[in-house]
């Protein structure tokens, strides 16, 4: 069995993950955690394309309001 909320591998019977120290009660198999891990990283992937993007628009504002001010 695999923790879902941090992916460690964890005893069958364990009421606690030994890793991050939550309740084990939703466990998930190794497939199943493999599709979280997939969706984790595309959750991962959006949120980078927006902070780039943001970062992207607030540069181009602080140069247009240089330039003409």
């Amino acid at each position: 069995m695999f923790c879902i909320h941090c992916g460690k591998e964890i005893g069958e019977k364990a009421a606690f993950c030994p890793y991050c120290g939550k309740p084990t009660s939703n466990h998930v198999s190794a497939a199943d955690n493999y599709e979280y891990k997939e969706i984790d990283n595309e959750v991962r992937h959006d949120l980078k394309v927006e902070k780039i993007e943001v970062i992207a628009i607030v540069v181009i504002s602080a140069i247009a309001v240089v330039l003409f001010f």
